[in-house]
This record gives structure tokens, C-alpha cells and sequence, in this order.
């Protein structure tokens, strides 16, 4: 979803600029357009990985092209490049899918929550969660090789 939005932004972005001056072709232009490029495609890529390890610093790298396109939108609108209206079109979908970066990341930050069925109580009820399992083909029940216990609050 997030995804989507910044494509969504990215093409606002590029449609805004458009009515910039021509002087600023490789200026803020290409700064805002490259800005939004950034966020939609970190976050593809990102989300594209194998891990979740591997997605959050594409994720990180999209989440530091938000601010970075705020402030151009801030100096277009100093500048009188546009209707302030239009830009604040922008920037307002921009501070959505910056919303929705940082909620992502603060997830990822998080651990994950064990499997239930790797989880076991001990005699404090506190939970056990397997690490790895070994079940050998002679004797019928699974023997834990690493587990470590954890209090869930």
C-alpha cells in the first residue's frame, strides 16, 4: 500500500514540476522528481528482498528522501513556482506515505512474534520459544536443542 501511494505521489510530483521554470530543469526539478523516484522505488526494492533484515534499509533510505522532498516543496513554494495550493496537493500525500514509512520501520524494529506452535510454557509460565527442533527418527518425540525463556508483558 505504501507503494502504491508513492507512486501516486511520484506522479503528482512530476506533474507539479512540470510548471516550474525552465532554469530550474536541473535544479529543484530534478531534485523533487528524484526525491520522489527514491521513495517509491527504495520501497519496492525494499519490499522485493528476501528478509526483513534486508527491507528495512531500503525502507530507511525511502523514509530519508520524505524530508528531503518536503523541503524542496517548501522552497518551490518560497519561490512562487507554483500555486500554493498545488503544492500543498503534494505535500500533504507526501506526509502520508511519510507517516506510513516511519509506522513500517517502527514494525520492522520490533521482534517478531514467535510461531505458536514453537512456543512452550516452564513451571513460572514463562514461555519457552524453540530455536531449533530435532526430532529423531527412533525415538518418538521432538527433543529441544535451544530454547530460552521470555517473558511476554
Amino acid at each position: 500500500m505504501v507503494w502504491q501511494r508513492a507512486v501516486d505521489l511520484c506522479i503528482a510530483v512530476y506533474n507539479l514540476t512540470k510548471r516550474f521554470p525552465c532554469e530550474e530543469t536541473c535544479g529543484l526539478v530534478s531534485q523533487s522528481r528524484r526525491a520522489s523516484v527514491s521513495i517509491a522505488s527504495n520501497s519496492a526494492e525494499g519490499y522485493g528482498r528476501s528478509s526483513r533484515y534486508q527491507y528495512k534499509p531500503f525502507l530507511a533510505i525511502a523514509r530519508g528522501s520524505y524530508p528531503e522532498l518536503q523541503t524542496q516543496l517548501l522552497i518551490a513554494r518560497k519561490l512562487a513556482f507554483a500555486e500554493a495550493s498545488d503544492i500543498q496537493a503534494v505535500s500533504d500525500p507526501a506526509s502520508e506515505v511519510g507517516r506510513m514509512l516511519a509506522a513500517i520501520l517502527r514494525k520492522l524494529s520490533q521482534p517478531p512474534i514467535p510461531d505458536p506452535q514453537f512456543l512452550l510454557f516452564d513451571r513460572r509460565n514463562r514461555v519457552l520459544i524453540l530455536r531449533r527442533i530435532r526430532v529423531h527418527p527412533e525415538i518418538p518425540h521432538v527433543q529441544v536443542d535451544l530454547a530460552w525463556p521470555q517473558n511476554l508483558h
